[in-house]
């Protein structure tokens, strides 16, 4: 036999956990503001800037060309297959 639930009491039972949620909710956000506001106050601490030896030049133009130097073997990426028309042999070479 199925129970027989009035919507009174659906209603009251939705308003009851909807009241449950929302009292947690500002509990857990009240306790937050305590955490927060009643924390310790860490003061910024004053850095001084490292300085950086440097070495000054005065730079006056001149004419320069890039120069690499590189060791290796330059090779082409394409084959090419060379074939003539016309055949030519040496005279005894048959």
């Amino acid at each position: 036999m199925l129970l027989q639930v009035k919507p009174e009491e659906i209603i009251a039972k939705l308003v009851h956990y909807r009241l449950l949620g929302i009292s947690i909710l500002s509990v857990s956000l009240l306790v937050a503001i305590l955490v927060v506001v009643t924390g310790p106050q860490a003061e910024p601490q004053t850095r001084t800037e490292k300085a950086w030896p440097v070495s000054v030049v005065v730079a006056e133009p001149e004419e320069l060309q890039p120069v690499l130097l590189a060791y290796g073997k330059v090779e082409s990426r394409q084959i090419a297959n060379l074939k003539t028309k016309t055949s030519i042999t040496a005279p005894g070479s048959v």
